[in-house]
């Protein structure tokens, strides 16, 4: 039974009171807006947006709201007070008083305040979640633009080749004092400019051949210490700082030589009338505790690399972009835009992290991550691997079965290798390769992107039948492109696209000498 009589307005009064009290002592962040103006607010939202409530209320609701947002959130309000949604949800900024800004995902849902319409929420903070999905969208963006560089990198390295290989052999068959020759020359030189761009897109998409070993990363800044302040000039002084704790990261030496000398030429173009450049290096263990603001680091030890300027800064909005490629503070003719979008690729290739800090006059400050190496093998001692012999070895070799799908580099290796000495036989897939094959070839060498069958997957066939038959793998990608699945390269000798005819003429002379040792054993 429903007791209808009239309530006194006294009850009525104090039900109201002890309904906000209610609501102001709820952890939940509540709203009421009304006519665009915030009618009510209790203490959890007035400590979310940086401001007492009672200079909240009565305040117009957009004040609070990032100027970005307040566009689609004034619509969406507009229609919930008509009665065109039962509830709302949606994510937006608040502007705090101090100029901090955080994001709130709030539900809200259509209310009659005071017999007009209203609008009721709670809100909470996802400002860590909210950076943490765009973390998440900004690796997977530079990933995916990593892949098509390196897919064009790959078609690009197979068109140099024919280009280097036929320079190569113009300028061989040419007087030296013709200008025709040195005109052989200059394609020569400006192909294998472009095969250094194309191994920095490579390096884009992690796919650059590298040859990782256990470095003193801080010892490496201290021998270049003298380079690098030759590099960046008298007017930039030049601090080196080393932390207390050492240890060994697994990297490829040159490849880091390359990120130091990209970060501080970036450095110093930051500094046009001088300034100071920092590098600091130290160990340093990341915990869950340093993954709230940065949630894609991995838990463990790293060395960590910082440089440092005191130039003139990059916005926010510019420091997230500045590892893309082709993104670039310089003007128009001073660089393509590489530089850091390189520094990603090696870093990230490394298994390491990489991130700027900047802000517009106040410079800027890159941090490089690398796993600290658990096996703390020994470096190899500068000059432990051989120089490249310069000369064509004899005319003695042995017969070769060459396997490339694409007709133009397979008829230049062809010829360049008969006029080496070479028996060569070709073949444009794996499927021919093998209907050729016999105990009379000495050596495949086979492209590994080949259409059906692959050549690490012809390599390893071609072995069981004939064990003695020596391999070189070559691709326009990296070997690292092909370290796992069933094309995983493992063991096998690779050379990368696009090279020199002497560099795999000697590649293919060191495969059968220990044979012919063994032999004449």
């Amino acid at each position: 039974m429903t007791d209808s009589t009239p309530r006194p307005a006294a009850d009525r009064s104090a039900g109201s009171a002890a309904a906000a009290n209610l609501a102001d002592a709820s952890p939940a962040p509540l709203f009421v807006i009304q006519d665009h103006r915030l009618r009510y607010v209790n203490r959890a939202f007035a400590a979310l947006a940086g401001v007492e409530a009672s200079e909240l209320v009565g305040r117009a609701s957009l004040d609070v709201i990032h100027p970005d947002d307040r566009a689609h959130l004034l619509e969406r309000g507009y229609e919930q007070q008509q009665g065109g949604s039962a509830v709302s949800r949606s994510q937006f900024r608040l502007r705090r008083p101090d100029g901090a800004e955080i994001w709130v995902y709030a539900t809200t849902a259509p209310l009659v305040h005071e017999g007009r319409p209203a609008i009721i929420g709670t809100a909470i903070e996802v400002t860590e979640r909210r950076h943490a999905q765009e973390a998440v969208a900004r690796s997977q963006r530079l990933e995916a633009i990593g892949r098509l560089a390196g897919g064009i990198a790959h078609d690009f390295n197979n068109l140099l080749q024919v280009v280097i290989g036929h320079a190569e052999r113009l300028a061989s068959g040419l007087p030296a004092d013709s200008a025709l020759q040195k005109s052989a020359v200059e394609i020569r030189a400006s192909a294998s400019r472009a095969a250094q761009l194309t191994d920095r897109l490579l390096s884009l998409g992690q796919r650059q051949v590298l040859e990782p070993r256990s470095l003193d990363v801080p010892r490496l800044v201290a021998d270049l210490r003298n380079a690098i302040q030759r590099r960046v000039g008298s007017s930039v002084t030049l601090v080196v700082r080393r932390g207390r704790r050492s240890a060994p990261v697994r990297a490829d030496r040159m490849r880091m030589i390359h990120v130091l000398a990209h970060l501080v030429d970036n450095a110093r173009e930051a500094m046009p009338d001088g300034g100071q450049l920092t590098i600091t290096s130290d160990v340093i263990e990341i915990d869950e505790a340093m993954r709230v603001d940065r949630p894609w680091l991995r838990v463990g030890p790293y060395v960590r690399v910082q440089v440092e300027d005191t130039g003139t800064g990059m916005d926010a909005a510019f420091a997230e972009r500045a590892f893309e490629p082709f993104v670039t503070t310089k003007p128009k003719g001073r660089g393509a835009g590489l530089g850091l979008a390189t520094v990603y690729g090696l870093v990230k290739q490394s298994n390491g992290f990489v991130w700027v800090e900047s802000a517009p006059k106040a410079g800027t400050r890159v941090v490089v991550l690398l796993p600290v190496d658990a096996s703390h093998g020994a470096e190899a001692p500068p000059g432990a691997t051989s120089k490249p012999s310069m000369s064509i070895p004899a005319p003695d070799l042995p017969r070769v079965l060459l396997v490339e799908d694409e007709g133009a580099v397979r008829e230049l290796l062809s010829s360049a290798l008969e006029r080496n000495g070479f028996d060569v036989v070709t073949a444009g897939s794996a499927e021919e390769a093998l209907a050729l094959a016999s105990p009379a070839f000495q050596i495949l060498l086979s492209d590994i992107s080949l259409p059906g069958m692959s050549g690490v997957q012809l390599a390893r066939q071609l072995r069981r039948s004939l064990p003695s038959l020596r391999v070189l793998l070559m691709s326009g990608y990296a070997r690292e492109e092909f370290s796992s699945g069933p094309n995983a390269v493992d063991d096998l000798p690779f050379i990368p696209k696009p090279f020199a005819t002497r560099t795999v003429v000697e590649r293919l002379r060191s495969l059968i000498e220990p044979a012919r040792e063994q032999l004449q054993a």
